[in-house]
């Protein structure tokens, strides 16, 4: 059977045939999987009831998902709230130029449906913050954090140490890359034993400042995927260490993970969880504010982009909507999505103020 997708609001919950071989723990898709003994029938049992949480589908995100997805996790849920850039294609390997400016989330669920049928793929077209954090984690088996920002990790591992959950985190820029899984529930590490706070604003290097290489983020994923599927399948182990990895010098070294003085996970210092919303907040490394609805809603799309037609070029799905401007010239673009989440696209710096003027103007209050 055919994956298919069903809409429910800002989310959709694709569910694969599940049928025959492809969704049976001894089936053929599975075979040379089940034959290691780090697996085994067993395992691969874990792994089709397991249920992952995938937050950000780019470089990262997008190979840990696709291995995923071809290794029998029973059930994936794939958040971004970004849209596919012509740039992204150098490394983000769900995509293809024609989608473009499709949402990320939407594309790879798409794609993952193709790949393996016999999954249930959830798609959320949403910003992960402290408001929504605990109810899109709910469930889960393993968290992957596979996001391009600070702020967030240390989201994720605030909600992994009230939830108990573990998580698996990754990074690469240039041509270095880290990862490690973290579980203060099981007893291991949190991220705040390694770095207390997150590093200030421009204190470290993006991919869009130093650029990136395919195959740092590309083995990245693939160990972030690595360390999941172990989570997974030998539940009894507790991550320990984290690896740091230098593709192009081909140098790899390991870090111990532990803290006694841990504010975190060991005074109890969930600070980021506890933190307000903000609803507007410039997207690390381009000219893009994104604006986040004043309260749940759900938009008729199709109203929306009729009412935008008089504001200039307006191209829209189910999914989402975007609007080219034809009079304002300090804004490239405004796409915004059912839950009534904007990005608002600057041709020179993003500005947050601007950004809620024209969110007022446009969707209204």
């Amino acid at each position: 059977g055919g994956g298919r997708v069903e809409r429910g609001g800002d989310v959709e919950s694709g569910v694969g045939g599940g049928g025959g071989q492809g969704g049976q723990a001894g089936g053929e898709r599975y075979a040379r999987q089940v034959r290691l003994p780090e697996i085994g029938l067993d395992g691969q049992g874990r792994l089709l009831g397991a249920r992952v949480v995938v937050v950000g589908l780019g470089a990262l995100g997008s190979v840990a998902a696709d291995l995923l997805t071809r290794a029998g996790v029973g059930r994936l849920e794939l958040v971004d709230r970004d849209t596919v850039e012509i740039s992204n294609l150098q490394r983000q390997t769900l995509y293809s130029t024609a989608d473009v400016g499709e949402a990320k989330a939407v594309a790879a669920g798409r794609r993952l449906a193709q790949v393996n049928p016999g999954i249930g793929l959830g798609v959320h077209t949403t910003d992960l913050n402290a408001g929504n954090v605990l109810d899109l984690i709910a469930g889960a088996t393993v968290v992957i954090d596979a996001t391009d920002n600070a702020q967030t990790r240390y989201l994720i591992n605030d909600a992994a140490i009230r939830t108990g959950l573990p998580w698996v985190y990754g990074g690469a820029v240039g041509t270095v890359g880290r990862v490690a899984g973290f579980w203060p529930g099981g007893g291991g590490a949190c991220l705040r034993c390694l770095f207390w706070q997150p590093p200030a604003a421009g204190e470290l290097p993006t991919c869009d400042t130093a650029g990136v290489l395919n195959t740092a983020t590309a083995t990245i994923g693939a160990l972030q995927a690595n360390t999941c599927l172990r989570l997974i399948c030998q539940p009894q182990w507790v991550p320990d260490t984290l690896l740091s990895v230098d593709l192009w010098t081909q140098r790899f070294a390991t870090i111990a993970m532990t803290d006694p003085g841990c504010p975190a996970c060991r005074g109890g210092q969930l600070d980021f969880l506890n933190s307000p919303v903000q609803p507007a907040v410039s997207l690390c490394g381009r000219n893009t504010v994104q604006i986040l609805a004043p309260k749940p809603t759900t938009l008729d799309l199709v109203a929306l982009a009729a009412r935008w037609a008089p504001l200039g070029e307006v191209r829209g799905s189910r999914h989402m909507v975007r609007l080219h401007p034809a009079e304002d010239g300090q804004v490239r673009s405004a796409t915004i999505f059912t839950d009534g989440r904007m990005l608002i696209e600057f041709v020179g710096a993003g500005m947050e103020e601007e950004a809620r003027g024209l969110y007022d103007r446009w969707v209204g209050t």
